[in-house]
């Protein structure tokens, strides 16, 4: 075995350990990409989540400042000052279309616009079924009774200066 035989395994082994160790590099290059394009798509995902919640976000933004703008104009209108108020307090027998009515007035859900609100304090009504005589026979107690209603109606109505 010459110089020659020598130069060409020590040639051999160079090139083995070169491919050997490149192989292994381009490995591990090959999963840092793999692993770097997964982290991309996740970023990129999360990026896009994000940016709609951005978006939603400046959308209530722009609500808020609205609401606040509006809130802002209803507690200028409701300081004391502003508001004209009638107090109430009655007490007495009605029928059941005077107690509709009453209902209606002094309820939030009336069917019509009004510029005046009820402050209740306090609100009882008591059914009182109409008797005539304790002696009612078979044909008078078959009859359709008669309802009366007692109401004690305790408030303040508040209308807005100006109206």
């Amino acid at each position: 075995m010459g110089i020659k035989h020598i130069f060409i395994w020590i040639i051999a082994l160079l090139l083995g350990v070169g491919i050997g160790g490149g192989s292994y590099w381009l490995g591990k290059v090959y999963h840092n990409f793999k692993a770097n394009l997964q982290v991309q798509t996740d970023l990129q995902r999360e990026i896009r989540q994000l940016r709609s919640q951005i978006t939603r976000l400046e959308a209530k933004k722009q609500d808020l400042f609205q609401i606040k703008q509006l809130l802002k104009q209803v507690q200028n209108k409701l300081k004391p000052q502003g508001w004209n108020t009638y107090t109430l307090n009655e007490e007495a027998k009605i029928t059941p279309e005077e107690l509709r009515i009453l209902l209606e007035t002094v309820s939030k859900g009336r069917p019509y616009r009004a510029n005046f609100w009820f402050m209740p304090q306090e609100f009882a009504f008591l059914v009182q079924p109409k008797t005539k005589n304790n002696k009612q026979n078979v044909n008078e107690s078959n009859k359709k009774q008669e309802i009366t209603y007692r109401f004690k109606l305790k408030g303040k109505f508040l209308t807005p200066q100006g109206f």
